[in-house]
């Protein structure tokens, strides 16, 4: 349904397919990439299975190390809105790890990820519709992909896989980054924006406060 099927209208081998990447890729992963390319699932997958096939990163992909939290901390991850959780994961994070209430700049952030700077300057792209992650060998090891070039894209599109890494369900492989509007991406929207640059920074870099 979430590819834009009614019931047994879907083509018996996308059905096929999907059963396998289920197994291969997560579940909730892949309803996440379903929600966005509908009858287009199939070819969104594609690139996304054959890198993952790989044991090191191709062109446009890097490898990175994930940081972990304590689940004590995600215990405290609360709000009725996607939005609310992500923000306040983000806060916790940065109080954790020790960014205090400063914007993250790139060398920070590649050493939170365990890899070099030029992760976000390098131009090299996948013929994919959105960025993604996928975990290999452990779920702190990951060969992040961007489909954009781009400094400020792709540091925001890291933080959003950071954010669903630490977040949802670690026991799937596909970190998805999709562009559907749906309560994972409002989270990890929420939280990319409040790690990299919390509300409080901002407002003292342009000299303002919010109104009572």
């Amino acid at each position: 349904a979430m590819a834009g099927y009614d019931p047994d209208e879907a083509p018996g081998e996308l059905l096929t397919q999907l059963l396998e990447d289920k197994e291969q890729l997560g579940k909730s992963a892949l309803e996440e990439v379903a929600t966005e390319a509908r009858h287009a699932t199939g070819e969104a997958l594609h690139p996304i299975r054959e890198l993952g096939r790989s044991r090191k990163p191709k062109t446009g992909g890097f490898r990175v190390s994930m940081p972990g939290l304590d689940k004590s901390l995600l215990d405290q991850v609360d709000g009725d809105r996607p939005w609310q959780r992500g923000s306040k994961l983000a806060r916790l994070v940065r109080n954790e790890w020790g960014f205090g209430n400063k914007p993250i700049k790139n060398k920070p952030l590649a050493d939170l990820l365990d890899t070099k700077p030029a992760i976000f300057t390098d131009g090299a792209t996948v013929g994919t519709q959105m960025p993604f992650g996928l975990r290999a060998d452990g779920n702190a090891a990951c060969h992040i992909y961007f489909d954009r070039p781009g400094t400020t894209t792709r540091r925001f599109a890291a933080s959003r896989l950071i954010g669903d890494h630490l977040y949802f369900d670690c026991q799937e492989r596909l970190l998805p980054a999709t562009h559907a509007k749906t309560s994972r991406q409002k989270f990890q929207r929420a939280f990319a924006q409040e790690f990299l640059c919390p509300i409080d920074a901002l407002l003292e870099k342009i000299q303002t406060s919010l109104p009572d």
